[in-house]
């Protein structure tokens, strides 16, 4: 268990060493956040930091209910740790079919579509 608190000491430190360095000129961070263990991790770090962050979390339909559960999760998440939420859903699928995609390369375009609307407007 020793080994998991240094682990995680380093990690903050890590985390608050690149803030200080990469996000001095822009006070708005948008943390994309899937539900995942990675993104909850680092959205958790950030928290403990006191660094503000907004999440945006993409549901791109493809599991049925699996994908609304975790829309849910990260709507839940941000609500109870007082963190600003952005969701968008997708219909993934038509997308990728209309285009000629595989699902990976209409995800990736629809996702950074959205944020880099996201990130010009603000």
């Amino acid at each position: 268990m020793e080994g998991f608190f240094y682990t995680f000491a380093f990690m903050l430190k890590s985390i608050q060493q690149f803030a200080k360095t990469h996000f001095v000129f822009n006070p708005q961070i948008y943390l994309a956040i899937s539900g995942g263990v990675d993104s909850m991790v680092l959205s958790y770090c950030l928290k403990q930091l006191n660094i503000n962050h907004t999440l945006l979390h993409c549901n791109f339909k493809l599991r049925g209910e699996e994908s609304d559960k975790d829309e849910a999760f990260i709507i839940n998440y941000a609500n109870q740790n007082n963190l600003p939420c952005l969701t968008q859903s997708f219909d993934t699928k038509q997308f990728c079919e209309s285009n000629g995609l595989t699902i990976q390369e209409g995800a990736r375009i629809l996702r950074y579509d959205w944020f880099n609307e996201i990130t010009e407007e603000n």
